[in-house]
């Protein structure tokens, strides 16, 4: 199936860039996906620097590349208020086959933006991530969440480290909002756990993404480039279960209005 082969091709691509963006992030960060158990239980837009109180902002010091051996060094520590809107987005295992490629399919090009993840981390042993998909305001010119996708930020125990962030309790509820051939599909997630290394002094991170698909969303219809179908047929199993979901992707800061949330 060509999808199939939108998934190997979008996968071996996005994995070989985490390997060059997160290299400077905190490996202890990392939780195992056995931290992750199913549970029963749009529009795009904007560009520019991560934000702080009313758009931009954060933190001012500078992280460069070590001597000799041009190793890449540890990016700061994002500590402020930050937007990061996914370009492009790649599903892999334990989402199910059939589903990660029919994803994949509409995501991996870099126009996409499926989600954007706000940090709020002014003071960093407080902060918290909550991320959905955002719209670009012409008026304002900044992103805010889409109009009744706002997500539900996660407790303020996430994890702010020097090259990386990471949620400490998982957010409990979220968005990704997908394209495809017959309109937009805005898909519920809980328990949203998130993995980030940045560079750039965060203007860009590399995250990896677990959730969970309540059942209630299986009957949401998808259409691929094979035909109708709906998020429950490509996901497969019983369809009173909920679904695992897993994406890595790469992003870059823009300006948010904080003021909304």
């Amino acid at each position: 199936m060509s999808a199939l082969n939108a998934a190997n091709g979008a996968t071996t691509l996005v994995i070989s860039l985490a390997l060059v963006v997160a290299a400077s992030a905190c490996a202890e960060d990392e939780k195992p996906p056995s931290s992750l158990t199913a549970s029963s239980s749009s529009t795009t837009g904007g560009g520019g620097d991560g934000g702080g109180s009313s758009g931009t902002g954060g933190s001012s010091s500078t992280s460069g590349t070590a001597g000799g051996g041009g190793i890449l060094a540890a990016d700061v520590a994002c500590t402020g208020d930050y937007a990061f809107r996914a370009v492009g987005m790649s599903f892999t295992p334990p989402t199910a086959e059939a589903l990660a490629a029919a994803f994949n399919e509409f995501t991996f090009a870099g126009e996409e933006h499926p989600i954007t993840i706000v940090l709020r981390a002014a003071d960093p042993s407080q902060a918290s991530i909550g991320a959905s998909p955002s719209v670009y305001n012409t008026e304002t010119y900044m992103d805010s969440f889409v109009p009744g996708l706002e997500p539900v930020f996660s407790p303020a125990d996430a994890i702010i480290k020097q090259g990386s962030f990471a949620t400490g309790s998982a957010q409990p509820s979220g968005y990704l909002s997908i394209r495809h051939q017959q309109g937009m599909l805005d898909l519920a997630l809980n328990n949203l756990i998130f993995h980030a290394g940045t560079s750039g002094d965060c203007n860009q991170a590399f995250v990896t993404l677990d959730a969970i698909i309540p059942s209630s969303e299986k009957s949401k219809p998808f259409v691929t480039s094979d035909g109708a179908t709906t998020v429950g047929d490509l996901g497969g199993g019983d369809p009173n279960n909920d679904l695992q979901l897993r994406a890595i992707f790469l992003t870059e800061a823009i300006d948010f209005d904080f003021s909304t949330l």
